[in-house]
């Protein structure tokens, strides 16, 4: 089982039988496997296992947590600093950016065991650059290696890359058993300097390895100083691996009423990771006659007693059989032991469900995976329904070692006179097809809330001018989504995008200037774009409408469809023509703008709900110049 720096390690449970077939005695044992279990907290309650804290003020209090599941050990923890600086202790506080930079967590069995986890604080700012441009950290590039505090490998010039400029992904671990490629139970420093992407939108404009490109980084871009402070954290950063050891295991079956005499022996070898030990116990007829702790050791230890077989440790998923005579009438025994993988599946549900009513609405549920070497891994059945709607839907999930799966379902939300709220249920691996440990948490059961959607158009007006809000879009999203295909898992990646625009038009547009009291018309045109095979999970734009100045922007008058791909303005009814238009209050003043809000969403896919707004302080066709006023126009003759 491999573990590294930024895994949660997980604890199993070794049996091992050796039964007589006939004779006075039976003999038996048992092995279990601890792991060590390392992680921090800070103020914001989340819990890490390694990786990237980013803050933008300090002092910050970092906490530790250990624990040892299945036994009860005592466990030292020790703080290694920036400076090198070393204390015991389950906290540690970051008082100021200078003392920003990787922090070691070393936790320690009384065993012998032991476990490192690196913690990197850097400083981060949100008003980063004195323009549109933005950073964010995707990797780390591995300059060196260091074993014992010695350097090992130079120039290694490797990128490992950061999911959410955080932690390792699996192919980054990947790379970083590559890199120390060793088998000696020692731990590694991986010492490097954080990468950045620079960006603007959804466009990336540079990448930068901080001490290598720093001129270059800050000569490209205009930064605000607590920026380049926050640059000073990054130049060093650390990955630390713990590697595997290869130990040597045995068993002895002696009699000891006839010297000791070996009746059957087992040896191999296997593999163990410094953080992990092995309790070893023996019984005769059911009673335990001898138990043995061992980690990661160059010997052979076992556990003898009266015809006694011990098996002390065990690598991923090995498996030795071996039969000896016991010297008991002739009755041979097999000894037979393996490791047996805790599988676990739980169903949770996505927060904040509210939708409005009569509309098509993609929802999800999370399928939370603990456990590895999943069997079989093409999937498992989960079936979701809404009783009170009729609605089934049934899905085969793929499921991957210790991973949290989105499963998205699409339904249509009923025509309600008020707020309702529906129940919603779902079950997972029914026919338990995956072998788990607790079955108990793979149902689930949740509401969610269908919302009246009374469309009143605004017909008060007030006569203040005023300021424009802001307006957040969601205009593209991302999910992966992976699939059982020839034997091994695909992670496929996809995305859906929406692009809004909007054309005003009046009667004096060309002149530039529309004059109060007169009227205006609004055309929205939208179109989705996405790589997602399954058109049932992406619906169409079901909801357009304007937020205008003269109703404080905050009463919302809703547009009705125009075609397939547009929105306009209802027939207004202060209208004598029965237009589709919106009127400049006639009180409005040449000095004060007149800025046009408009939305078009609730777009639902698998990633989330896209909503985009287009608005005049963004967009010059919703920003319209006032000049005079309709009795401009009026011409009286004698």
């Amino acid at each position: 089982m491999k573990k590294h720096i930024f895994t949660i390690v997980i604890f199993a449970l070794l049996a091992v039988g050796c039964v007589i077939l006939s004779g006075p005695l039976a003999y038996a044992q048992e092995i279990k496997v601890y792991d060590i279990e390392v992680s921090v907290y800070d103020a914001t309650g989340k819990t890490y296992t390694g990786g990237t804290l980013s803050y933008s003020t300090f002092p910050q209090t970092i906490y530790v947590t250990t624990a040892t599941p299945g036994v009860s050990d005592k466990i030292t923890v020790t703080i290694t600093t920036p400076s090198g600086a070393t204390k015991t202790a389950k906290k540690f506080t970051v008082n100021s950016v200078s003392e920003a930079g990787t922090y070691v967590v070393t936790a320690t069995s009384a065993n012998g065991a032991q476990r490192e986890i690196a913690i990197q604080v850097k400083y981060e700012v949100k008003a980063q650059a004195t323009s549109t441009y933005k950073y964010r950290t995707v990797g780390i590039m591995i300059d060196s290696i260091k074993k014992d505090n010695k350097v090992i490998k130079r120039n290694v010039d490797t990128n490992v890359g950061l999911v959410n400029g955080t932690g390792l992904d699996a192919a980054a671990l990947t790379t970083v058993e590559r890199l120390v490629s060793a088998s000696d139970g020692a731990t590694y420093t991986l010492v490097g300097s954080m990468i950045l992407e620079v960006y603007t939108g959804s466009k990336v404009v540079g990448r930068y390895v901080v001490s290598e490109d720093w001129n270059r980084l800050l000569n490209d871009y205009e930064w605000v100083p607590a920026t380049i402070d926050a640059f000073q954290t990054m130049c060093s950063a650390t990955v630390i691996y713990q590697a595997p050891k290869e130990v040597k295991m045995g068993s002895e079956w002696r009699d000891t009423t006839n010297g000791n005499e070996i009746l059957g022996k087992i040896e191999g070898k296997v593999t163990l990771y410094p953080y992990q030990w092995a309790q070893v116990s023996a019984y005769i007829n059911d009673n335990r006659v001898g138990d043995k702790y061992n980690h990661i050791s160059s010997g052979l230890i076992t556990i003898r007693a009266d015809g006694k077989t011990v098996v002390e440790q065990y690598a991923k998923k090995v498996k030795i059989t071996y039969i000896c005579n016991t010297g008991l009438n002739g009755v041979t025994a097999l000894f037979n032991f393996e490791k047996v993988t805790a599988i676990d599946i739980a169903l949770s549900p996505e927060e904040d469900l509210s939708y409005p009513e009569n509309e098509d609405v993609v929802t999800w549920i999370y399928l939370n995976v603990i456990g590895e070497d999943l069997v079989p891994s093409h999937g498992v059945e989960a079936v979701i329904r809404i009783p009170e709607l009729g609605y089934f839907y049934e899905t085969t999930v793929v499921c991957m070692d210790n991973s949290t799966i989105r499963i998205p379902f699409a339904w249509h939300t009923p025509e309600v006179d008020s707020t309702k709220q529906l129940k919603v249920t779902a079950t997972v691996n029914n026919d338990k097809v995956l072998s788990e440990s607790d079955y108990g948490n793979n149902s689930l059961e949740f509401t969610v809330q269908v919302r009246n959607m009374s469309f009143v158009t605004p017909t008060e007006q007030g006569e203040a001018y005023p300021s424009v809000p802001y307006r957040t879009s969601t205009s593209r999203v991302e999910w992966t989504e992976q699939t059982y295909t020839n034997g091994q898992i695909v992670i496929n990646s996809y995305y859906a995008e929406l692009k809004v625009d909007a054309k005003i038009s009046y009667t004096t547009k060309e002149q530039g200037y529309i004059r109060s009291g007169y009227g205006y018309t609004l055309e929205l045109t939208y179109t989705i774009n996405t790589n997602y095979n399954r058109d049932k999970l992406i619906t169409d734009c079901q909801m357009a409408y304007c937020a205008l100045p003269q109703y404080t922007y905050h009463k919302p008058l809703y547009l009705e469809r125009k075609d397939a791909e547009a929105w306009h303005f209802a027939m207004n009814i202060n209208s004598p023509d029965g237009m589709r238009k919106q009127y400049v209050p006639v009180w409005w003043d040449d000095d004060k703008e007149y800025v046009i809000q408009a939305m078009c969403g609730e777009v639902y896919t698998p990633g989330g709900m896209l909503c985009v707004w287009v608005t005049g302080t963004g967009n010059p066709e919703l920003k319209l110049n006032i000049e005079g006023s309709m009795y401009d126009d009026d011409h009286i003759g004698y």
